[in-house]
């Protein structure tokens, strides 16, 4: 390989490592949403799936709040941290602060 071909870096697309468009934040706020509101667990689940999360985190937090939301619809935060401890979850799905993130 000659000098002039090292230097030439394809962009992400063309090589199949782009990243898909996503948005954080809004992935946060459905699930927030889930922990605030038994209706918009209810909508949530009715429209989502797991696989309609990016971050993987936030795929298991989903399946989660989803089977926790068939036990009990009204989820109460303390409910789900106690559960991902239980399941020895906690860190998978970003550790404390990220349960507190959403309920804010």
């Amino acid at each position: 390989m000659s000098e002039r071909e090292a230097e030439i870096v394809l962009p992400p697309e063309a090589t199949g490592d782009a990243i898909p468009p996503h948005d954080e934040a809004a992935e946060m706020g459905v699930l927030g949403s889930m922990l605030a509101d038994p209706h918009a667990a209810d909508v949530a689940l009715e429209a989502l799936g797991q696989d309609d999360f990016y971050l993987p985190r936030h795929r298991l937090l989903f399946k989660l709040l989803a089977e926790l939301h068939q036990q009990q619809p009204d989820l109460d935060p303390l409910f789900v941290r106690s559960d991902l401890e239980r399941r020895g979850l906690v860190e998978r799905v970003g550790g404390r602060d990220a349960l507190g993130r959403l309920i804010e």
